[in-house]
């Protein structure tokens, strides 16, 4: 059986002939502002040739041909998170808050994460787990270019965790899947498609919705995603989870029925032919039961002496030679971790070095601001002749955080990664 087969025998004909039509249209694009660098008005004033997002908040569509966000200033400084629009609508759909211990199974580049995230407002506590190392670094690098402080990295096989049943009020699985749904995307996903790689997919989907079962809290929400239209890797998922589980319940997103390709009652299946973006499956499912507190948030203030005696919510790390503010007091013992929250700096040789990443957490307002000319310098690597207080501090242009300097001697030496430079 081919795609267009296959398709032919998951939908109805009209269906399945405008989505198969609607693969050859250009892609939409899409991102999310993060608010605690750059406001909505500000934004639009910027790039006045954007669209709001019709169904998610502080997002929005845009033309790459006009707009390449990807190189510009905003993406470098964690102002922006480019996305799929239909992607974007997945976390949205979940409704977390402050209170929430989150759980994204398998985040790797980070955008779901990233976006749960910003709706915290920074706070709470989400892990990020990514079964592949190498995407888990990159979901690291996401997390620190974006500022975000109330994220774990992990990399672990979560068939081998133990501990922590019922632990999580919320939990995105955004399942790895056939990929049909981004064949505009990515020619090569096309081509490697076939029906062996949807059952194959579909096994391995059902033993992580048993896991994400494992892991919720009773009164918990979960949300399953996939980027197939295949039925097998999606509904069939949910349906063999509640038959499994009686106090396991479909949320109808009725919000979204206007643009699915299947009933609202079975989850929702977006498509070009539907939607702004690419193939997304999503369905809602809550738990049975009442949430319990969550005692794992750490609350407690504490003073970053190394650095200018910030005082910030969380719970001091100190591994090897590097300090954390981990977001939970809750012993993760039975995780990899790979960033502990938000990574404070590190010690060498008993000198302290602020990270890359509380830059891009801390608010402009004391930093040095960088005209146009010394921010192209200071992004290409160079030392710019300033004369400044010396020691630390940090370096903003258009009110958001670039990275640190060094001032001593009428200069500030650049502190920016040397992976990240432009060239």
């Amino acid at each position: 059986m081919d795609f267009k087969e296959h398709i032919l025998s998951q939908y109805d004909e009209n269906k399945a002939k405008k989505l198969l039509e609607s693969l050859d249209n250009p892609r939409t694009h899409a991102l999310i502002i993060n608010r605690n660098k750059i406001s909505e008005e500000e934004f639009i004033k910027s790039f006045p040739g954007v669209i709001k997002h019709p169904i998610v908040e502080h997002a929005f569509l845009y033309d790459k041909n006009k707009y390449d966000m990807g190189k510009s200033i905003y993406h470098d400084a964690g102002a922006i998170y480019i996305s799929d629009a239909s992607s974007l609508t997945v976390a949205y759909m979940l409704d977390v808050n402050s209170n929430d211990m989150v759980l994204d199974m398998c985040a790797a580049p980070g955008g779901k994460t990233i976006q749960t995230s910003l709706r915290m407002n920074n706070e709470g506590i989400i892990i990020s787990n990514d079964l592949s190392y190498n995407r888990a670094l990159v979901l690291s690098q996401n997390v620190e270019r974006m500022g975000r402080k109330n994220i774990i990295v992990t990399c672990n096989d979560l068939s081998k965790i133990t501990k922590y049943a019922g632990t999580f009020s919320k939990i995105i699985l955004d399942a790895p899947c056939s990929g049909s749904g981004m064949f505009r995307k990515d020619e090569k996903m096309l081509l490697d498609w076939s029906i062996e790689k949807v059952y194959k997919q579909a096994t391995i989907q059902k033993e992580l919705i048993e896991l994400a079962y494992f892991f919720l809290m009773p009164g918990g929400t979960l949300i399953y995603s996939t980027c197939s239209y295949s039925r097998e890797e999606n509904y069939e998922i949910i349906k063999g989870l509640i038959e499994r589980h009686k106090d396991m319940h479909i949320v109808p997103l009725y919000e979204l029925s206007m643009y699915s390709l299947t009933d609202v009652n079975e989850g929702i299946t977006l498509a070009p032919s539907t939607y702004f973006g690419e193939g997304q499956y999503l369905c809602k499912l809550k738990k049975d039961g009442e949430l319990r507190v969550n005692d794992y948030i750490c609350k407690e203030k504490v003073v970053v002496k190394e650095f200018n005696n910030l005082t910030l919510q969380g719970n001091i790390i100190k591994k090897d030679n590097s300090i954390y503010l981990s977001p939970t007091n809750l012993a993760l013992k039975e995780f990899n971790i790979i960033r502990n929250g938000l990574k404070v700096g590190e010690y060498n040789k008993n000198i302290f070095t602020p990270d890359h990443h509380l830059s891009h957490y801390l608010p402009a307002k004391d930093s040095i601001i960088l005209d146009d000319k010394c921010v192209k310098e200071y992004l290409n690597g160079a030392t710019i002749n300033m004369q400044y207080n010396s020691g630390f501090h940090t370096v903003s242009y258009r009110n958001f955080n670039l990275g640190f300097v060094k001032a001593s001697n009428g200069q500030l030496k650049n502190h920016y990664p040397k992976g990240l430079r432009h060239k």
